[in-house]
């Protein structure tokens, strides 16, 4: 084949489906990359100058906005994708999100009369002591900004304008870092509540940036609110408010349960172990936000075929990068922890590999989720949510008081466990598919991952900066030498076949 022939080619599968499923995923990619980098920069400057109690405040501040954020918008994000995907009348899709805007917008005003008020109360549930009770108010206005930039970048998801809503995630974590390397550098004012100041300039900055951009785009379309439509949407959404709580309590309970069962200092611990591990598994954001969007066109269309093939590609490449990620991450823990910490927190290998396993199945639960939001029965979530939920709150109360952080870590992986296999089995009942994992695939990713991590020990030694360079680049080499060799001998596609 000549050149022409092979640029010819190329070109095709490019704009083919999986060229632009592809071109998608390595966008999102890059930009999740782009994210982790500078979210990691963040990271080190606050576990570097706050004190573990703060630092386990600020973050838990940012883990209750994903309990918040849902509740003021009426669990409206995921809605717009299963409903706007593929709607080729533009009045309608602006209508919608002006209408559910506007919807939401008392909920905003509510959220900041309750924590203004009840500031003290919040503080003492949340993190055992009333003394934060001053900060509720920033931490308010910060739930109520992020939720309305969320439904502008969810909005912007729904109707496949992806690079676009990656852009206003990008902007916010950039200025977020920039945010704290400046204030860093203003002697005594790196306190908990400029801090917090720092996370709500920003997020208002990020709505303004995106809802400006989307007037812009939409300016020439009429607005037509229309009320009495969003029915549909509320009936598919209202339902998702109990799993909105119930998915919150299985991702975030363990710190709760740590405020009030041990101290802030240790949940301090275990918040810096766990954002560290969110930020390095920044692929779970790659394949969930882009495949979500893809499949509910599929489904639309009645393309259910599509919709298993892409929910079973979205499996393999998670776990084709989750699982040596985490064996990894366990192998060179020390330096990376020492180097984002600056020797403030211990490395604990165990907790770091159980929060990292959590997160894969965190993964695979997301992916399969989409089955119901798909078939429109979200109620079916509360009864997953509701089992997995009562055995995570048990598990915590359980195992912490007897393992400490790493009762923790435990209850948190048993719980996404028990949460995935009964998504997986309830989300093919209600979509009426037979969505089936690939085992043989799954086995050479463990055996491939745990032959690196054997590598890696033994190249990283007694550690140290060159050394875990040298672990993280020998580490990759064998993993995908062995995979792609594994690949050849089956005759199987290295991560998914067409």
């Amino acid at each position: 084949m000549n050149l022409t022939g092979l640029i010819a080619k190329i070109k095709e599968k490019a704009g083919g489906e999986n060229g632009r499923f592809a071109g998608d995923l390595g966008f999102k990619a890059v930009t999740e990359l782009c994210n982790a980098l500078f979210g990691i920069l963040t990271f080190a400057i606050l576990s570097r100058l706050l004190s573990k109690s703060d630092y386990a405040v600020v973050n838990q501040t940012i883990a209750i906005s994903s309990l918040i954020a849902p509740i003021i918008l009426l669990k409206m994000n995921s809605a717009f994708c299963v409903f706007l995907a593929g709607e080729k009348d533009q009045e309608i899709v602006k209508s919608r999100f002006f209408s559910v805007l506007l919807v939401s917008l008392p909920f905003c005003a509510l959220v900041l009369a309750v924590m203004w008020i009840f500031g003290d109360r919040f503080s003492e549930l949340m993190f055992s002591t009333p003394e934060y009770g001053n900060i509720t108010p920033l931490m308010a206005l910060y739930f109520v900004l992020l939720s309305l930039s969320s439904l502008v970048q969810t909005f912007y998801q729904a109707i496949n304008r992806q690079k676009k809503s990656n852009v206003f995630i990008l902007l916010r974590v950039v200025l977020t870092t920039f945010g704290f390397a400046a204030l860093s550098l203003i002697p005594g004012f790196f306190t908990l509540p400029f801090a917090l100041l720092v996370y709500v300039i920003v997020e208002g900055i990020v709505f303004l940036f995106s809802f400006f951009s989307l007037i812009v785009d939409f300016h020439r379309i009429p607005l037509h609110l229309e009320f009495l439509p969003l029915e549909e949407y509320y009936r598919y959404a209202l339902p998702l408010m109990p799993f909105a709580i119930m998915g919150w309590i299985n991702s975030f309970i363990g710190r709760f349960i740590l405020n009030h069962l041990m101290d802030l200092e240790n949940s301090g611990i275990f918040s810096f172990d766990s954002a560290l591990i969110s930020r390095a598994f920044f692929i779970n954001a790659v394949i969930v936000y882009t495949i979500f969007p893809y499949i509910s066109k599929f489904w639309n269309e009645g393309n259910k075929s599509k919709v298993v093939s892409y929910l079973r590609k979205a499996t393999n490449i998670g776990v084709f990068f989750a699982l040596p990620l985490t064996f990894g991450i366990v192998a060179v823990a020390p330096t990376i922890v020492e180097i984002l910490s600056g020797g403030n927190y211990p490395t604990d290998r165990l907790l770091l590999g159980l929060i990292c396993f959590a997160n894969l199945f965190l993964m695979l639960y997301t992916i399969y989720s989409f089955l119901i939001d798909l078939s429109r029965r979200t109620m079916l979530y509360n009864v997953i949510f509701l089992i997995s939920s009562l055995i995570n709150i048990g598990l915590n109360y359980l195992l912490i008081p007897i393992w400490g952080l790493y009762g923790a870590g435990a209850a948190m992986l048993i719980s996404y466990i028990i949460q995935f296999f009964l998504t997986l089995f309830i989300g093919n009942l209600a979509a009426q598919l037979q969505i089936s994992i690939d085992w043989p695939f799954m086995l050479r990713s463990l055996v491939c991952s745990l032959f690196m991590f054997l590598v890696c020990l033994l190249v990283y030694g007694e550690g140290g900066l060159l050394r875990c360079i040298l672990t993280v680049i020998i580490g990759c080499i064998v993993y995908f030498s062995t995979s792609y060799a594994w690949a050849r001998l089956t005759r199987r596609s290295l991560i998914w076949d067409n």
